[in-house]
């Protein structure tokens, strides 16, 4: 199995075409559900696969004609496999030890998280939105919420959207055309992420956390710091 696409460097924006792409979408939660519905507006080959799902998404993703295979992992894989896809998505709740995504990568599949996407779709109304990133292991939703308050008090169309419960890919495509995001980002996203560009960006602190997930502190602290990663104006640290 191989990326019959080669490089998707081309797939930069809302405006690509995105109908010769292949995706395979893991996990059926909120953002895998947004990430699937995005790539089906966009006209991709879409095939969706999870462990589980609630009888509501699975509902719209019938109605909306996406394939699922929810259940068993050997039926997903055999999904997988029969798809053969140019890309794989994966929600942040699902780990790196997750066999799906090893396959991918013993494959060499490229492996995108909802930010890659969502960064390569902010025109989707033509004007490109600035994103402030927010992470750390606790105060997140606080300052993701104050900032949005305080730039709304401006008159800046800002929404708080990301692991704050409201998905960045929902967002994008919001009739609401949304100058700014204030994203809240979990290390499960930052983990999964390549490549994006935030006008600002910061930590508010680090403690031991979702190890069971990173498999060590230290990997979980390394997912952490990728927040800087591309940041374009400012990088604001905790020096505590």
């Amino acid at each position: 199995m191989a990326n019959k696409l080669g490089s998707l460097d081309h797939l930069s924006s809302w405006h690509s075409d995105w109908s010769q792409l292949s995706v395979v979408v893991v996990g059926l939660a909120k953002t895998g559900f947004s990430v699937a519905d995005t790539l089906h507006e966009l006209g991709a080959k879409v095939l969706v696969v999870a462990d589980s799902a609630s009888a509501e998404i699975l509902d719209i993703v019938e109605v909306l004609g996406i394939p699922s295979v929810i259940g068993k992992l050997a039926e997903q894989q055999k999904a997988i496999e029969d798809f053969n896809p140019d890309l794989m998505v994966v929600s942040p709740g699902v780990a790196p030890t997750n066999a799906l995504v090893q396959n991918a990568n013993e494959k060499t599949i490229p492996i995108w998280g909802d930010l890659d996407l969502a960064w390569r779709l902010r025109d989707r109304f033509d004007v490109k939105q600035e994103w402030i990133c927010v992470t750390g292991t606790n105060g997140k939703t606080t300052v993701v919420e104050l900032t949005e308050a305080m730039l709304l008090a401006s008159g800046v169309r800002a929404v708080a959207c990301g692991n704050i419960g409201k998905p960045i890919l929902d967002c994008i495509r919001d009739p609401a055309e949304f100058e700014v995001l204030v994203v809240e980002v979990s290390s499960f996203q930052l983990h999964y992420m390549n490549h994006i560009e935030p006008f600002s960006a910061t930590c508010l602190n680090i403690a031991e956390d979702h190890l069971d997930w990173h498999g060590s502190f230290e990997a979980y602290r390394l997912s952490k710091e990728r927040i800087y990663q591309g940041t374009k104006v400012a990088c604001i640290y905790n020096l505590e």
